[in-house]
């Protein structure tokens, strides 16, 4: 197209422009996807542009597989392992949780702490049976409570008495390990 007039070659590019505008804005609204799910006894919703739902399923498979090995309660989870003594060593990310859990000890003068397990355990968090234990109990189950020094190289070392329970922890580090992947992709 052959415009002479200067005034119309600049209202045709400001149209030309806008026109562009409204086309990206109206594909990037179409290529919006939102995968919901349950997880970590919440539902987990996931909503990215410009990735196909099969991203947003490894996402919910990535969340599944950390909540797995995570769990308190589940048999063959690696933090239940831990507790019962019968592992004493953690992959990477594991390892980065409770160094982080630890350093959050120290920064918070011991109020945040993950080896309250069996306090969580009392109240019938894990059976959905709750109740309120004794303060004899509380005074019990409190002694051991000090997750300041979890982490030596590769070994987690628990003393006796500790249970660990990473709820308070576990689902912001992965929706870190989410969004990481998401940004992959």
């Amino acid at each position: 197209i052959y415009i002479h007039d200067d005034k119309m070659k600049r209202l045709f590019v400001f149209f030309l422009a806008l026109a562009l505008l409204f086309c990206i804005v109206s594909c990037a609204v179409n290529f919006k996807q939102s995968h919901t799910f349950f997880a970590l006894d919440t539902y987990c919703t996931v909503t990215a542009w410009g990735v196909e739902e099969r991203a947003l399923r490894e996402l919910e498979s990535l969340t599944l597989s950390y909540a797995q090995l995570w769990s308190p309660t589940a048999e063959d989870a690696l933090l239940a392992k831990l507790n019962s003594g019968a592992v004493t060593t953690a992959d990477e990310e594991t390892l980065f949780l409770l160094e982080t859990a630890s350093q959050v000890n120290g920064l918070s003068d011991g109020a945040f702490d993950v080896t309250v397990g069996a306090l969580v355990e009392a109240y019938g968090y894990y059976d959905d049976d709750y109740r309120v234990p004794s303060e004899e109990e509380l005074e019990v189950l409190l002694r051991p409570v000090d997750g300041s020094s979890l982490v030596s190289g590769k070994s987690v070392t628990l003393k006796e008495g500790q249970v660990l329970d990473l709820g308070g922890i576990a689902k912001g580090r992965i929706a870190d390990l989410c969004a990481a992947k998401l940004k992959s992709l």
